[in-house]
């Protein structure tokens, strides 16, 4: 039987994959699912302690354009900066399995909802994360408003 990955001892996109499921034994990594590319996307910007889009896009494989989608929506809710990932209520070091915030912040990367400290109540639909080039922008008619319950 494997151990258990250390945090500090992830270094591969395959480690972050392997230390979401033994964090999580229900999840079922399907790299093309919004909601696990932001989930891997998330926990990789939190073990490099970085939010650098192109640093991100490089260890994930993920397209830039899907890197950058996430973080104008966690930038805008107040859970990154330019450089850094500050989580709300949980750690990669505590884990982050079902009924742990984490899942929360997941729905703000991807545009799904708002925490109270939300800048503006927009988001940006996330490209496919293997699907749009560097080129291609998302254009402001694909952000979207939240329901007015969640304002």
């Amino acid at each position: 039987m494997n151990q258990a990955i250390n945090p500090k001892e992830i270094r591969s996109l395959s480690d972050v994959v392997r230390f979401m499921q033994e964090s999580w034994p229900d999840w079922i990594y399907e790299p093309e699912n919004t909601w696990n590319a932001t989930a891997v996307l998330l926990i990789s910007a939190a073990v490099l302690e970085t939010t650098y889009p192109v640093t991100l896009a490089q260890f994930t494989g993920y397209d830039i354009g899907f890197v950058c989608g996430v973080a104008w929506n966690m930038m805008n809710n107040g859970v990154w900066t330019c450089i850094q990932y500050k989580p709300k209520h949980w750690s990669v070091r505590y884990g982050i399995g079902l009924g742990s915030p984490f899942g929360d912040e997941v729905g703000m990367g991807m545009g799904d909802t708002w925490d109270s400290v939300a800048e503006i109540p927009l988001s940006v639909d996330l490209p496919d994360p293997f699907g749009s080039s560097f080129r291609d922008t998302v254009p402001p008619e694909s952000w979207h408003r939240p329901p007015a319950e969640a304002i």
